[in-house]
């Protein structure tokens, strides 16, 4: 894993949203939210084996993976790329009930109308062990080149929730 702040390796276990892109057979990225799971190692990420980013996949396994934190003057922030593997039988299995447990309270899961359901949707999963780290820390940068004046003076606009 790349040097990232204490500040981004928490965030990697908190429930956030990821965005990720696959390349279709055109080389056009296509671009979607997914939840997703990191291991210390590699992230997990499932899908319908249906879905355009699957399809995508089944032909072009490059993938990147963005999360970030958009707090004012302490926006942090991960992407990654590298070439997914597509996880078949136990492996997708295991990788797709934890990023359920990540998301998903035991409540949600055992509901008969919440839990088959989002088990029906997530049928694949998918590998991307980073060949390529990119990482921000505002908050960082704000103490070492600012001294901490973006956040305690307010220079920054606030960002949309």
């Amino acid at each position: 894993m790349n040097n990232l702040t204490k500040t981004q390796r928490a965030m990697l276990n908190e429930r956030r949203i990821a965005a990720v892109v696959t390349i279709n057979k055109e080389g056009a990225p296509h671009l979607t939210a997914v939840w997703f799971l990191f291991d210390g190692e590699s992230f997990f990420v499932m899908m319908m084996s249906s879905s355009v980013k699957m399809k995508n996949l089944r032909g072009n396994r490059r993938m990147a993976l963005m999360i970030e934190s958009r707090v004012a003057s302490k926006e942090i922030g991960i992407s990654v790329s590298g070439e997914a593997e597509i996880l078949v039988g136990d492996a997708a299995q295991q990788a797709i009930e934890a990023i359920h447990a990540k998301y998903i309270t035991a409540e949600g899961l055992a509901d008969p109308d919440v839990g088959p359901r989002f088990r029906e949707w997530d049928d694949t999963a998918v590998r991307l062990t980073p060949q390529r780290w990119i990482a921000w820390d505002m908050g960082w940068v704000d103490q070492q080149a600012f001294g901490g004046k973006l956040g305690s003076m307010a220079y920054l606009k606030p960002l949309a929730v």
